[in-house]
Formats: C-alpha cells, sequence, structure tokens
C-alpha cells in the first residue's frame, strides 16, 4: 500500500470501524483534524493542533466544520433517545458520556482512539495505525456483536461488491458468467481476498436479498456436478459461475439500472 492509499484509509477508518454509530459527528471531526495532525506532524496541545489545522490545514477539511468550539456543548435534541441508550452503554464500560469536544477528546485517549504523546515535554496529538472496534471496548450483548459486525461488514464490501454487479450489468445481465477470482479481480482492481469476500457478501441473505433470495449465487463443480460454493475457499484459478439474481439487484440499486437495460427488462435467473 502507498503512502497517499494509507492516509486514505486512515481517514475513512472511523466509519468502517463504526464508531459513527457510537459517538456524536465531533469525533469524525476530530478524527479528521489529528489525521492531518499525524500526516503534518503538528505539535502542541489540542487547542493549538485545532489552530493549526484551521490556519494551515485543508480549507475544505470536514472536521473543522464538524468540530466547532472545543467546550461548546455538543447538540444532542435530534438523537435524544440514542443518547440515553448510549449513556447507559458507556457507563457500563466505566466513562462518563461526552457533552463537549474536548471532554470526547480526552474520552477517545481512554479508548485508544487518539493518542497524546509527551516525549522530553513536547505534547503530540496523533491517531493510531489501527483504531480498537466498539465490540471491543463496550460491553455488549453477542446479539448486540454479531449486529455490528454486520453492519461494519456490509460498509466494508457493498463497494466492491456494487462494482461487480456493475460488470455483470455492463456484460448485458447475462443469467450466469463462468470466470475465477483471478479474472474477477482483474475487472474491478481488487485483491483476490477481496473479490472473494466481496463475493460472500451478495450471497449472504444477511446483508442484502430479495424475497429471502440471495442476490447472487457462486456455483463451482463438485463430483461432477454444479453446487453452491463457499466464496471466501474458492481458489483464485477455481472455475466458477456466478448466477445473479436480476430482480433482486435491480430492487436494490434501482430504478436507473431499468433505463440501461434493454427494452427496460430484468431478468430472472431462476
Amino acid at each position: 500500500m502507498s503512502y497517499q492509499d494509507e492516509l486514505l484509509t486512515r481517514r475513512t477508518d472511523w466509519d468502517r470501524t463504526r464508531w459513527c454509530g457510537f459517538l456524536p459527528s465531533e469525533g469524525f471531526g476530530l478524527w479528521d483534524v489529528l489525521c492531518e495532525a499525524t500526516e503534518n506532524d503538528v505539535e502542541g496541545e489540542l487547542d493549538d493542533v485545532v489552530a493549526w489545522v484551521r490556519d494551515y490545514g485543508d480549507p475544505w477539511s470536514f472536521g473543522l466544520r464538524l468540530l466547532g468550539d472545543l467546550d461548546a456543548p455538543i447538540d444532542y435534541n435530534r438523537f435524544r433517545s440514542d443518547q440515553r441508550r448510549l449513556v447507559r452503554l458507556f457507563g457500563k464500560a466505566g466513562h462518563e458520556y461526552p457533552t463537549t469536544a474536548r471532554a470526547l477528546a480526552w474520552l477517545g485517549v481512554e479508548l485508544g482512539l487518539y493518542l497524546r504523546e509527551v516525549d522530553e515535554g513536547v505534547v503530540r496529538w496523533r491517531v493510531p495505525r489501527a483504531l480498537p472496534l466498539p465490540t471491543e471496548i463496550l460491553p455488549m450483548s453477542a446479539r448486540q456483536r454479531q449486529r455490528e459486525d454486520d453492519f461494519r461488514l456490509h460498509q466494508l464490501w457493498s463497494l466492491p461488491a456494487s462494482h461487480i454487479v456493475d460488470t455483470l450489468r455492463d456484460m448485458g445481465c447475462p443469467t450466469d458468467v463462468a470466470t475465477d477470482v483471478r479474472e474477477i479481480s482483474g475487472w474491478i482492481g481488487e485483491h483476490p481476498d477481496t473479490v472473494r469476500n466481496s463475493l460472500a457478501f451478495l450471497t449472504d441473505t444477511r446483508f442484502e436479498s430479495h424475497w429471502g433470495r440471495p442476490l447472487l449465487r457462486v456455483l463451482t463443480v463438485s463430483s461432477g456436478q454444479w453446487r453452491p460454493a463457499d466464496p471466501e475457499r474458492l481458489e483464485a484459478w477455481e472455475h466458477c459461475v456466478l448466477v445473479p439474481n436480476w430482480r433482486g439487484l435491480y430492487a436494490r440499486y434501482g430504478l436507473a439500472w431499468a433505463l440501461e437495460c434493454e427494452a427496460g427488462e430484468i431478468c430472472d435467473s431462476e
């Protein structure tokens, strides 16, 4: 991974790890500002960092817009019911839910979401190379953990999965396509592991389905017959057949597809 790719991945980690569902938008504002401070080796306390980013950082940064005044009360009026639930959840973990961006920053330090380093009297606010997951820190039931894991996987694989589906659509909405992981990797410009996970996403009815049917089936030859395969276990060279559920994909991806398919027909693969 290139340095620029690493920076971009780091910027999106807040949403990928689902902290956006547990902390107010000021949390992402701090994350964005501290990413910039990390990239530019900015020194100083939090007020100094925010001032530097405001004066010298990216003028289009969403972080500063979301952050505002560090000591201003966070407005929870639109999320009052969620706030009560989150206050209880963080209280069980021994933490007070933050009411200002500054309090949120110190809570983030306690949780390992932000870093405050002091070296020979020099203070540096930084972001970690990898964020801990909410499910690793906060007390949740097994059902809550599973739901959060599903949400996180949905965010992680839905985009490359949509690229696979777009490629199949560009082929003319075929009823089935013979291919392999290596070829699909070339279609969308992603690593084979990403291809496997994206195919698994499309075949898993927990994430996306249409009347209980998966959006895509993956078949391989077993004992001389075509049988459903586990996409995550596919070898890169292993031949497989993709069978799209075009009615389900149409319902998932919307009206724009109807305008692009010939005569507005959406095929049913079964």
